[in-house]
């Protein structure tokens, strides 16, 4: 534990409760905490936490570092953009940067999900398998691991799954099916650009489907996508995450359908929402002159936020800055793994 080891830690719950709202993204009606939520509770927070370390030992922090995942992630990048003087070292695992776009993805593959085109539990273990075949040996070895997983988005076609003669059963796929996989599997474009020029999310990966955490858990869920959403438990949490982004985010209004977005018809607040919450600014060069040093982290795997979405944001980065640059300052690696989803900073 960092405090066993004589680092002052903290944390901040975002400027909201979770458990005093009716749904977790309610707070995004309040534009107070809607405005924490996206970065300005981080700052506050940390400026708090160096002054009570100040009193408490007589001088401020030597070095100040930060580590989060998932949203945490994308709150390490935010402190790297927005404040790049605040932390010395930073760590951000899977980061949701393209908050706009991961959101708006989700709800668009929750749609395609619902009523035939829903994949179930079996049928998931199927896709799994039938990627396998296809893309596991690419990169010479047979270890059930999709190693070369650029090159399987082009190796496996998920119509080779089609159900004969109109047949159904756990081992193929049915039309609408296929056109589900294929909508997770392509970007979600967006008609006008959102902040710092993005205009799409990208694709989802193939491999992994079946593990524990994955495709069942984050997209396809344990039961069909439905609205309005039942049990949390039953719905894929990119459904539970992207209806509520459209209804309390976008729409402003909690009974909102969300079968019915499209951007275009939002567009003033999805430019607004996007410019608060997404992470995707590649200038780091203020944060680079200062001596920052930051580790960047993508789960291959990954079936909470498609992992090229931190992959475009390096590249972005290095287009802007240039590779010498970033590989002053910037480390970053890819695994295999679904990580657990948490947010964790330390200090």
């Amino acid at each position: 534990m960092p405090v066993a080891r004589g680092f002052a830690t903290w944390g901040t719950d975002s400027g909201h409760d979770n458990a005093k709202l009716p749904e977790i993204q309610a707070f995004a009606l309040n534009a107070e905490a809607l405005e924490n939520y996206a970065f300005a509770s981080y700052k506050k927070v940390r400026d708090a936490a160096v002054e009570i370390v100040r009193v408490r030992y007589g001088t401020a922090p030597r070095r100040i570092y930060y580590s989060g995942i998932s949203e945490g992630g994308r709150e390490g990048l935010t402190m790297a953009q927005r404040f790049p003087a605040d932390f010395d070292g930073i760590v951000s695992g899977v980061p949701a940067i393209n908050f706009t776009g991961l959101q708006a993805a989700g709800a668009r593959n929750s749609i395609a999900l619902m009523g035939n085109g829903w994949l179930s539990p079996a049928k998931v273990k199927t896709l799994h398998k039938a990627v396998l075949d296809a893309c596991d040996t690419l990169d010479g070895l047979a270890d059930g691991i999709v190693s070369r997983y650029v090159a399987c988005r082009t190796a496996f076609d998920p119509k080779k799954l089609r159900c004969q003669d109109g047949r159904n059963s756990d081992n193929c796929l049915t039309e609408a099916q296929i056109a589900a996989v294929e909508a997770i599997h392509s970007p979600y474009v967006f008609s006008f650009p959102l902040a710092n020029g993005v205009t799409s999310f990208p694709a989802y990966n193939y491999g992994g489907e079946d593990q524990p955490g994955g495709m069942v858990a984050w997209i396809t869920g344990s039961k069909p996508p439905v609205y309005p959403l039942s049990s949390v438990e039953d719905q894929g949490r990119i459904w539970y995450f992207g209806s509520g982004f459209v209804r309390y985010f976008i729409a402003a209004d909690p009974n909102f359908d969300p079968r019915k977005f499209r951007p275009e018809d939002f567009r003033t607040r999805v430019e607004h929402i996007s410019a608060l919450m997404d992470s995707t600014d590649p200038d780091l060069s203020r944060f680079a002159a200062r001596s920052g040093k930051l580790i960047l982290k993508e789960n291959m795997a990954d079936h909470a936020i498609s992992p090229f979405n931190a992959i475009a944001y390096y590249m972005s980065v290095v287009q802007k800055l240039g590779q010498v640059s970033v590989d002053s300052f910037i480390r970053f690696y890819v695994t295999r793994c679904q990580p657990r989803r948490r947010r964790h900073q330390q200090r």
